[in-house]
Order: C-alpha cells, then structure tokens, then sequence
C-alpha cells in the first residue's frame, strides 16, 4: 500500500467491474475519471470466459458479453499508470493472471469465490504482490483455513482482508464490521471495505466513513460511466460526479481523525472567542465613586465587552472609577 504522512490515510480504490461492458470508449473514460477524482487505485476485473465458465453456465453468456482481451487491458495498464493511478487485477482465471503478473500491477484482488481455485490462489501468492483477501459471507474457520494456505506458500503475504456483500445493494442492517475488526485484530492483518450500498442513498456515505472510523485501511467503491443508463453493475456504482465528491468526503473524514491530540484549527481558535462573550454589565446605573456589589453588577452577553463575566466577583467592594448607566460593560480599567 502506498505510503502517507497521516496515519489515519485511507486507500481508495476505484472498483471498475463490468461496467466497462467490454467497450473500450467506455473504459478509458472511467479510468480517466477515477484518476481526476484522485483515487488510490482502480481495479480491472479479468476474466477469459473460455478457461474460467463453462458454455452451459446461465452466466456465460453475460460474462462473455464484456470480455476484453489481453491486448486491450496491456494498453489500459499502461493508460492507469500514466495517469498517476495504481492498477489492481481481479483475476479469476490462469490465464488471465499469466497475462498480469509482469505488467505495473500493484496487486491482485482475490475473490471469496475464487478462493476454490487453489492454483491460482497459490500463483498470485508467489507473485509477491500486494493480495486483496475478500472474505465477506465466509466463517472465521474458513477464512483461518485459506491464511494457513497462503502462508504455507509465502509466511511474509502482504495481504488485506476486504469485507463486503455484493447483494447489490447491501442492505446496511446486514453489515457486521465488529466481525472482519475482530478478524484484523485476531490475525493481525489490516482490513478494507467493499462498499455495495445503493449509490444515492444515505449509507453509499456512511457505511464507508464508518468503516474508516472502525479501522479500516481501503475502501472499494464502484464507479460507473452512467449510472441512468441501467448497465452492468449499475446498481451500487456512483457516476463520475458522485465518485469525485464521494473521494474529497473521505479525504475529508481523513484530515479529521488524523489531528494531533494537542492540535487546534483556526476554525476552533474562532469560537475560543465565542465562549467569552459573557461580560460584566452595570444592572443598574452606577456613579462615580459608588462601590460594585451584586446588586449593581450583573453578568450578560455583551461582544463589546471588556471584563469576562467570570471575574466578577474581582470587581465587588471596590469603588468605580467611572460613571455607567445600565446595560453598559464594566471598563477593564477598573480592574486595576
């Protein structure tokens, strides 16, 4: 994972899919515009129809419908890094991590329904790459069983275990992050989320920044070209627009838990003033010579004011200096 200055930095990772829909125009326009709303990294989903689904599967015919072939995803890689952004390869074929595994590929994303598929669990783990774990609707046994594979093939995998449910939507109540916390903390392993929330909803916002908040080190969001148009994967990807506010939002939330404890803004340094407002005030009109008590002097919310209300009582027996009428602030002149 690339590296920050603030600790609490947050990855984000711009999850193309399939809503490229094997279009060319379409694809280089989404990497574009994940690299101009300043994500972290996109992720390619590659897939060869011919070695990873059987003909007959229901699913075939969609999956071969957004193929892109080899050829193609070499000049996209190259586009990603000339723009500035990481390139992650969700692979789910041999093939297709043969293809990736020397091109600018930060790393691999490792679906949970991948994970059957141990040669190829076990190619990209002697890649050395950076591993996507995807774990969501897996049990703790399961997930245990799959990090003793992979760390019998390499005891130092940079691995992050990515927590989602791809119902598409997610339903915000079926979400269970105490559960992948407890999986980063038992197993000492960072965490991301993978968000597939209803894009203009509430929780497309919340459960990310929420993630963040829990511990998270890597959101995965999806981004479309044009959500309206009901595509592949339409349902939980944000449009450009939606994409490039929803990265300053978490960017945002960044800059806010990264403050020092001691650390104090100038927003904050404004309002410090806002607290001493409340003045010492004449309740009655008082002469020269008179002495304060408390029945003369009063404390009341007076911007122009010179004697913080608090001070009050510094004022009581002696003798004013100067004349006021009621309603009007206590000179800081006659503190001395």
């Amino acid at each position: 994972m690339q590296k920050k200055d603030k600790k609490t930095f947050t990855y984000i990772l711009a999850e193309m899919a399939a809503s490229h829909e094997g279009d060319p125009q379409i694809t280089e326009f989404i990497i574009e515009k994940s690299a101009q709303a300043k994500a972290d990294g996109i992720l390619f989903q590659l897939i060869n129809p011919k070695t990873y689904i059987i003909p007959s599967d229901k699913d075939y015919e969609k999956i071969n419908s957004f193929y892109v072939g080899q050829k193609t995803w070499r000049y996209f890689i190259e586009k990603a890094d000339f723009l500035g952004i990481d390139v992650w390869a969700n692979v789910y074929d041999l093939e297709s991590f043969e293809f990736s595994k020397d091109k600018k590929i930060k790393g691999f994303k490792l679906h949970s329904s991948n994970l059957e598929n141990r040669d190829l669990v076990k190619e990209i783990i002697k890649s050395k790459k950076e591993i996507l774990l995807s774990v969501g609707g897996m049990e703790e046994n399961e997930i245990e069983e799959i990090l003793r594979f992979i760390y019998s093939i390499d005891k130092k995998a940079r691995l992050y275990l990515m927590y989602g449910l791809q119902n598409f939507p997610t339903n915000p109540n079926g979400v269970n992050l105490n559960f992948i916390k407890k999986l980063s903390e038992r197993f000492k392993i960072p965490w991301g989320y993978q968000d597939h929330s209803e894009p203009t909803s509430s929780a497309s916002t919340y459960m990310p920044i929420l993630a963040i908040s829990q511990g998270a080190k890597l959101i995965e969001k999806h981004i479309t070209h044009n959500r309206s148009l009901k595509g592949l994967d339409y349902q939980v990807a944000l449009n450009p627009d939606e994409f490039t506010g929803f990265v300053k939002n978490i960017r945002l939330v960044n800059g806010i838990l990264s403050k020092k404890i001691d650390e104090i803004s100038m927003d904050e340094l404004q309002y410090k003033k806002y607290k001493s407002i409340m003045k010492v005030i004449a309740k009655e009109n008082i002469k020269i010579g008179e002495e304060f008590t408390k029945n003369n002097l009063t404390v009341m919310r007076a911007k122009k004011g010179e004697i913080a209300g608090r001070k009050l009582k510094l004022l009581l027996n002696k003798k004013s200096k100067l004349s006021y009428k009621k309603f009007e602030p206590i000179k800081k002149y006659e503190k001395t």
